[in-house]
C-alpha cells in the first residue's frame, strides 16, 4: 500500500507491490475462510479490490493523485482562481480546462515541465533529504528522560557532541517526493488531519550466548 501510494512509481515497484499484495491477499482468504465458497459472504470487497491496486496505477497513474485528499486540494486550488464572479461556473470550468491542457502538455513533453527548488527557508541534507519549515527560533530544552537518552545514545553512537537540547523541524521531505509532518506542530490545531504516519524500520541487535 505505502509502494502505491507514492506520488512517483517505478514499474519494479508496481509490479513488487503487486506480489505483495496477492501474497497478503491468499494468506488472508486461506486464515479467514479457508477460501470455501460457502463463507464468502463474510468477507468484505476490500479484500479483493486490494489486487487490483497495481493494474489501476498502470492504467491511471499513481493512486496517490485520485484520493480523496488530492481532489479536495484540486478543488480548493481551482476555487481560488476564480476571478469573474459574476460568472463563476464558467471560468471555474475555463480554469479546470486550462489546467488539464497545462497537466497534458508536460506529460507529453516533460521538457515543459519547470522543476521547482527547494522553499524558502529549507535545509537540504543528504541523500535526497531536505527540512521545512516551520522551525523553532532557538534550541528546545528536552525535558523528557527517555527522549533525552535517546538523543544521547544517537549522538554518541554517531560519534557527536552530546546536547540536551535541539532546534525542531516540523516537516522533511523524503527522497520520493513524499513529506511527513511532526507531531509537534500538527497537535497545535486540533482539526489538522494527521499526516505524520510514516513507516521506520528499526535494526536491534542481538547478543548470542555460545556455550
Amino acid at each position: 500500500i505505502r509502494l502505491l501510494h507514492q506520488r512517483r512509481i517505478t514499474g519494479q515497484q508496481i509490479k513488487r507491490a503487486h506480489e505483495l499484495l496477492l501474497d497478503w491477499e491468499y494468506e488472508f482468504e486461506v486464515k479467514y475462510y479457508a477460501r470455501l465458497e460457502e463463507r464468502l459472504h463474510l468477507i468484505r470487497p476490500c479484500v479483493h479490490a486490494v489486487i487490483h491496486l497495481a493494474r489501476e496505477t498502470v492504467r491511471c497513474g499513481p493512486l496517490n493523485l485520485l484520493a480523496q485528499w488530492s481532489l479536495e486540494t484540486t478543488i480548493g486550488n481551482l476555487g481560488g482562481e476564480i476571478h469573474q464572479h459574476s460568472n463563476p461556473y464558467g471560468n471555474l470550468a475555463e480554469r479546470a480546462l486550462l489546467r488539464a491542457q497545462i497537466n497534458a502538455l508536460q506529460s507529453l513533453y516533460p521538457q515543459f515541465k519547470t522543476e521547482k527548488g527547494n522553499p524558502r527557508g529549507s535545509f537540504e541534507l543528504r541523500a535526497g533529504y531536505v527540512l521545512l519549515r516551520a522551525r523553532d527560533k532557538k534550541p528546545y530544552e528536552i525535558s523528557d528522560v527517555y527522549e533525552l537518552a535517546t538523543l544521547h545514545n544517537f549522538l554518541t553512537e554517531h560519534g557527536k557532541p552530546v546536547y540536551s537540547s535541539l532546534i525542531r523541524w516540523a516537516r522533511l521531505r523524503l527522497p520520493n517526493g513524499d513529506t511527513v509532518r511532526c507531531a509537534w506542530k500538527e497537535l497545535e490545531n486540533r482539526n489538522t488531519r494527521n499526516s505524520r504516519n510514516v513507516q521506520v524500520r528499526i535494526l536491534i541487535s542481538m547478543t548470542r550466548y555460545l556455550i
